[in-house]
């Protein structure tokens, strides 16, 4: 008898859940088509929609690096300061360290500083000696050691 009851709560939990598991994807699938139907003007059915309002889809790539590029001339300065207090090439993880400590207010993950530095080095504004490690590029030196390009006008 006890086994049978075991069981049968067993699979009234196991329904309990699939049925909020269904809720919840229902609810996702509101979103999705009051979203679509906004976006192209369609009149759908009300009780097919959501209720509450729909967060804008997230953006795209070409939206988002407008803002991540703004990043470069931060994670460049922070770059050159380190190579020059290092006196020789640093290791992208000081790099991104010294840019956490520096810009503590910006929510920014390690791939996006990494992203960044290895796109300064194809742009030959650093270069990289061995993997992973960051020095003076091409483009730097030719502007007669100055980041005039980056508004510093500083001495490197």
């Amino acid at each position: 008898m006890q086994k049978r009851e075991d069981s049968m709560l067993r699979h009234i939990r196991f329904l309990e859940r699939e049925n909020e598991r269904l809720r919840r994807e229902n609810i996702e699938l509101k979103r999705v088509l009051t979203a679509i139907s906004r976006e192209l003007g369609l009149l759908i059915d009300p009780k097919y929609l959501a209720d509450e309002p729909v967060a804008c889809a997230t953006p795209s790539w070409s939206e988002r690096e407008k803002h991540v590029s703004r990043l470069e001339p931060l994670i460049l300065r922070v770059a050159v300061d380190l190579i020059r207090r290092e006196g020789g090439p640093v290791h992208q993880d000081k790099i991104v360290k010294a840019f956490k400590r520096r810009h503590p207010g910006m929510d920014v993950k390690v791939e996006t500083v990494t992203r960044r530095l290895r796109k300064l080095a194809e742009e030959g504004l650093l270069m990289r000696p061995k993997p992973g490690h960051y020095y003076y590029g091409r483009k730097l030196i030719k502007t007669q050691n100055t980041l005039l390009s980056f508004g510093g006008g500083e001495r490197l």
